[in-house]
């Protein structure tokens, strides 16, 4: 059996390239402050989806997984909500929601074929 901790990674989801995780990096901590659970910490970038613009880091620790949805400001989001970030329980519920948002995508492409 293979590690329960691997992610199997899908469409829309795409694994970060090694050479722009650190943009992914330095961008969620400029557009975060220090309400967000993410503030500070050591992470690292799990995956990417183009549609919509948003990346799944990961706590060095482990303890955190979150979606952000970067704005690619360039600079700390001030409005409430932003940028929007949705926190998933643990490595079991990120691998749920890639299965989920990969279902989802697949309907859509079935849909855009049949038209």
């Amino acid at each position: 059996m293979g590690d329960s901790r691997t992610l199997k990674i899908l469409d829309p989801w795409t694994m970060t390239y090694v050479e722009y995780e650190q943009e992914f990096i330095e961008e969620l901590q400029r557009e975060i402050g220090p309400e967000h659970p993410l503030y500070r910490r050591d992470v690292f970038a799990i995956a990417v989806r183009r549609d919509p613009d948003a990346v799944i880091f990961q706590t060095v620790d482990g303890e955190i997984y979150a979606i952000i949805h970067l704005t690619w400001s360039g600079r700390r989001e001030t409005a409430v909500g932003m940028p929007m970030s949705e926190l998933l329980e643990n490595r079991q519920a990120v691998g749920q929601r890639i299965t989920a948002d990969h279902a989802e995508w697949l309907e859509q492409c079935k849909r855009l074929r049949d038209d």
